[in-house]
């Protein structure tokens, strides 16, 4: 398994597919970049990696069309198009993604993304033991089976994914602040487990029942 870079600071570009699939494999976990086109690959990611539950949130595009072939990623990639599509493929289901419906590619049996050449994407990368220490908390209890989240995240005048990838493009408008600042490691702890509760509240997953349960009884 690829251990994720921790460095705080991640900005890359390259137009060598080898390259972009190691630099990429550093940040969100080991994966197969494949295109068609290699003499029009223009890779660019710029983000940052907090130090609490080493979240990378970060901005990517390809420049052309590229396919990523995913197992067992030991992390949750979670993106929305600013502009341009992407497709998931898994277990037989296609699901198409852009600027209204982002999408989440969880670690599980081999997944297929296909990323349009026009395709620029917020992208969000959550290590799975991350999610299951939060849920942990949540639930008051060790969580043993790994969570599954559904792939697609439509927005709808009544769900919190909107102001979710709100909270994630503002932190990229401050990223070289954030990096800079002396206190981020205090600062991130509570930020970063905020976005991953509101993840695992607002988006549906095989803990989503439990966990509404819990809120019930809660009230």
């Amino acid at each position: 398994m690829i251990t994720l870079s921790q460095h705080k600071d991640l900005s890359h570009a390259s137009r060598e597919l080898n390259v972009a699939q190691r630099l990429m494999s550093l940040i969100c976990g080991s994966h197969q970049l494949e295109t068609a086109h290699k003499d029009q690959l223009d890779f660019h990611y710029s983000g940052i990696r907090l130090p609490s539950k080493k979240m990378a949130i970060g901005c990517i595009s390809y420049g052309t069309d590229v396919s990523i072939q995913i197992q067992q990623l030991g992390a949750y990639s979670i993106s929305l198009p600013i502009h341009g599509q992407q497709t998931l493929r898994m277990n037989g289901e296609t699901h198409l993604s852009h600027s209204d419906n982002g999408i989440i590619v969880s670690s599980q049996d081999e997944q297929e993304l296909i990323i349009h050449r026009n395709c620029k994407k917020f992208q969000v990368v959550i290590p799975e033991e991350s999610v299951k220490s939060v849920l942990s908390n949540l639930l008051s209890k060790p969580v043993k089976e790994r969570v599954i989240f559904e792939p697609d995240m439509p927005f709808s005048e009544d769900n919190f994914l909107r102001v979710w990838w709100n909270n994630i493009q503002q932190c990229l408008s401050l990223r070289e602040d954030y990096s800079r600042f002396d206190g981020l490691n205090l600062l991130s702890q509570d930020y970063e487990s905020f976005l991953i509760k509101a993840l695992l509240l607002t988006q549906y997953n095989n803990y989503s029942n439990e966990l509404r349960s819990l809120q019930e009884y809660q009230l």
